[in-house]
């Protein structure tokens, strides 16, 4: 599935790792960011993006980053800005 849509052969998707997720009953996936940042003390991500539509979080062993972005789509691809937008 990965491959299918152009993902990398080392994702955390692939491993098991990552996931991208919605979840209308709790909020836009702005509102879910902004939750698990506030309370990345109790879950430690290594990279949470907000996609629009959906939220990805990745997860590693050891020391994750925290590392905070927002995505944004135009023409000429996908780029990505620290924290959240």
């Amino acid at each position: 599935m990965n491959r299918a849509v152009g993902g990398s052969k080392s994702s955390q998707h692939v491993q098991g790792l990552a996931a991208d997720f919605k979840c209308p009953a709790f909020g836009t996936p702005l509102t879910i960011a902004r939750h698990l940042v506030q309370h990345s003390t109790q879950v430690r991500f290594d990279q949470l993006i907000q996609e629009g539509s959906w939220v990805h979080i990745s997860f590693v062993a050891g020391r994750p980053r925290g590392s905070v972005l927002t995505a944004h789509f135009g023409a000429s691809g996908v780029t990505y800005s620290a924290g959240l937008a």
